[in-house]
């Protein structure tokens, strides 16, 4: 083999190498994990719910955060670590929703900063028109979207995206919607300071 072929296979080697090394996965960085109760007194379709559950999932792991959904009962809530790092959404009927005396078009209610979320199951549901594949992606769009008021700061809504004021039917119920970059930084970066406040050491005075 000639020098200038032997520097050329050596060359390819070093470089396969160095593909092989970039490959290589990356250092896992903890993710975030947010816990979610969901009351269901709306009585809604169990396949509905899986499914819209398992968008609501899928949303949040794009964000980058891990969304575990935990009953009511769950022995952990007796922790103040762990139950910092709660939101519960209820679903409500529709006579619940005509007595919150919210307007037809609402289909989801969160206050920015609380801990609490509501959706119009039957509204949502109505819009599905039966067809459960539909009514499970608004579901689970929904859902996302009213937590995302709950775990970003303030005015949350952006032009693009899940957290639009308005969705639009026709997209909502054909496919699950997603945070932008910046909002899924802001929302791991709120949950990563949450759990180190924490979990900082408690001085007594």
């Amino acid at each position: 083999m000639s020098g200038h072929r032997s520097a050329l296979v050596a060359a390819l080697a070093i470089g396969l190498r160095v593909a092989t090394l970039d490959a290589a996965p990356a250092k896992q960085v903890d993710t975030p994990r947010l816990a979610v109760i969901l009351n269901d007194y709306a009585g809604a379709q169990p396949d509905v719910l899986a499914r819209a559950k398992s968008h609501v999932t899928v949303i949040y792991s794009v964000a980058g955060v891990e969304v575990e959904w935990i009953d009511r009962d769950d022995p952990r809530l007796a922790e103040r670590d762990f139950l910092n790092s709660v939101v519960t959404v209820s679903l409500y009927s529709d006579e619940m929703a005509n007595r919150a005396a919210d307007p037809e078009a609402v289909v989801g209610k969160a206050a920015p900063g609380g801990r609490t979320a509501k959706v119009m199951y039957d509204r949502i549901a109505g819009i599905g028109r039966g067809r459960s594949a539909d009514s499970s992606f608004l579901l689970g769009n929904v859902i996302a979207h009213e937590i995302g008021h709950l775990v970003l700061p303030g005015r949350a809504h952006s032009p693009v995206g899940l957290m639009v004021p308005q969705m639009t039917i026709s997209v909502a119920i054909s496919r699950p919607l997603f945070f932008t970059l910046q909002q899924s930084k802001i929302i791991r970066s709120a949950l990563v300071r949450l759990r180190s406040a924490d979990n900082a050491p408690q001085h007594v005075n």
